[in-house]
């Protein structure tokens, strides 16, 4: 009996003999969760000790030509950023491209006053956001336009903020929100955003 090529038969998809093309492997660097439900109230979590003179507004961002499937994969390649730099804002506007590329975006947020803060991240495909080195959304792997929302207590002070972000199916889409009992939801700006100033 005369063995069938695997993949394709007579240039037809053989489903009974697959072919593999191409297969990676990597190790997620994205913290711990810190909570278990996504209406779950968080704490625990401290600002950090930053005098407001070092800091400058804006957050830092680095771009990447090229999607991944999932945002948890990103800090573990060994792609070097194709660009990087000052953002008013957590939004894909860097971009080269619709489709297909990737971002960190690093720095500080502000939270202005002790309370429970409502943070909402909205992704085309995956995105993550982390407070504190702890994750705190996963809006993570492919998928059509999608928002995510997770309430946390944190005391006034600054914070280190790190979020994540893959364009891989879906044309790229990223908006990074929250609300608090004292202002209504509204996009997180640069008012709230900052990164360490430059020597």
């Amino acid at each position: 009996m005369k063995k069938e090529k695997a993949g394709r038969t007579n240039g037809v998809f053989n489903p009974y003999n697959p072919m593999i093309n191409y297969f990676g492997l990597y190790l997620s660097n994205i913290p711990e969760d810190i909570t278990e439900a996504d209406d779950a109230i968080n704490t625990g979590i401290q600002p950090v000790a930053l005098e407001a003179d070092k800091l400058e507004a804006g957050i830092e961002y680095y771009y990447f030509n090229g999607g991944f499937q999932s945002a948890a994969l990103i800090e573990s390649s060994t792609l070097k950023p194709d660009k990087s730099g000052f953002i008013k804002s957590i939004n894909t506007q860097p971009a080269s491209e619709a489709i297909g590329y990737s971002f960190i975006y690093n720095g500080y947020i502000e939270i202005p006053a002790d309370g429970i803060y409502t943070f909402k991240l909205e992704s085309a495909d995956g995105s993550i956001l982390c407070i504190s080195d702890k994750l705190l959304i996963n809006n993570d792997e492919p998928h059509v336009l999608k928002a995510v929302e997770k309430q946390i207590y944190l005391s006034k002070g600054y914070y280190p903020i790190k979020v994540f972000y893959t364009s891989f199916r879906n044309k790229g889409h990223l908006k990074l929100s929250w609300s608090s009992p004292d202002f209504d939801m509204e996009e997180i700006s640069v008012r709230n955003l900052f990164h360490l100033k430059q020597n």
